[in-house]
Formats: structure tokens, sequence, C-alpha cells
């Protein structure tokens, strides 16, 4: 009898089970089946009913409870997205509960962005116009923090978002080459066609 109360008490040590606790915002590893996932989240069934609501838009965060919209690679500062930003929940998150996006790297802690707020409806919050001011420096690109604004917040990253610059991406240089010789051909073959017609046409005495 004594044994089996030592080990029912050795059982119900609270530091035995606190290392396998996980808090409610436990961001985990993006492609680990075993992440633990909040009882009021849907997990990968919901991720999967997400992915299939908007093809081609999202992208995983760091966070099994959220996923976003895909931003692009390289993009102009102030400048309007392709697509309005957006993050969605993937389990029940309450309307009007408020979403914020912050960009920042080694470089640029925390760029400066215009309209990076929206609220949740539907379990998507909707950014309208989100602008990326601050630049992310050369070859550098900014990394998202995005914090939704439950009891207690849940906080989503989004690694290597965008590049933001001020000029924006640019035509590749062996694109601009070849449309230099083409029209340097072009020319070319014009005048060396246009002074033969002279050459040929003989002159009125």
């Amino acid at each position: 009898m004594l044994e089996v109360y030592r080990w029912q008490a050795f059982d119900l040590d609270p530091f035995r089970n606190s290392r396998r606790f996980s808090p409610f915002a436990d961001p985990g590893k993006m492609g680990d089946p075993h992440r633990k996932v909040h009882p009021h989240f849907k997990g990968d069934r919901g991720l999967v009913d997400a992915l299939a609501d908007h093809p081609g838009e999202l992208v995983r965060t760091d966070s099994p409870n959220f996923v976003c919209s895909v931003l692009p690679s390289h993009w102009r500062c102030n400048k309007t997205l392709p697509v309005p930003f957006k993050v969605v929940a993937l389990g029940d998150i309450p309307d009007g509960t408020l979403v914020t996006v912050m960009a920042g790297n080694d470089e640029n802690y925390s760029a400066e962005l215009r309209n990076n707020q929206a609220v949740m409806k539907n379990q998507v919050a909707r950014f309208n116009d989100l602008r990326f001011v601050g630049r992310s420096g050369r070859g550098k690109s900014f990394t998202l923090t995005i914090t939704v604004f439950t009891s207690p917040p849940q906080v989503a990253t989004y690694h290597r978002a965008i590049k933001v610059t001020v000029d924006g991406p640019r035509e590749p240089r062996s694109k601009c080459s070849f449309s230099f010789l083409l029209h340097a051909h072009l020319y070319i073959v014009y005048f060396v066609w246009t002074t033969w017609l002279l050459l040929a046409i003989p002159r009125r005495q």
C-alpha cells in the first residue's frame, strides 16, 4: 500500500506535468504533425478548409491557429498591395476582435506601416489598403508579427514575408539587355534599308 501511495504521489507531481505545458497561443512548428492546438480550434481540418476557400492566396504562419495572405517577395514602399492583406483564423474568434500587423528585421526593428489594424468578422480580418512605408534594407526582408487581441492575446509570425525598397522590383538585366539589342538591330536594319533605297533610285538630271 505504501508503494502505491508513493507511485500516485509521483504521478501527481506538478513539476512532472509542467514540462508538457503548452500555452494557448503556442505557435509550434509549421510542419510538426504533433503540434498542440487549442481545443477551440479546428487544427489541420480548419487549415484545409481555409486553403480551399482561398486557393493560392494564403500561407501558413508559425502559429497553427492562423494563416494569412501571401505577400509579394519584393514591393515598392508606400504602394498599395496587389490584393488586400487578410488574416484567417482556423477557429472561433469573436467578431470585432482587434488584429494588428507589425513589420521589422534586424536593420529596421519597427517599420512604419499604414492601415495596419483590422477587426475579425466571420473569422477573417481584412486590412484596408495595408501599406509598407518603412524600407527593409538592401537584400533583406521583413518579418510580420500578427497580434490577435483575444484573452489572452495570440501572436502569429510570418517570416521573410516581403522585401520593401524605394524603387520596388526592377526588370531583370537580361531582359533589359535583350530589349536594347532588339531596338539597336531594328535601327540598323532601317538605316541600311533606307540607304539602299536612296542609292538605288536614279537621280534625275
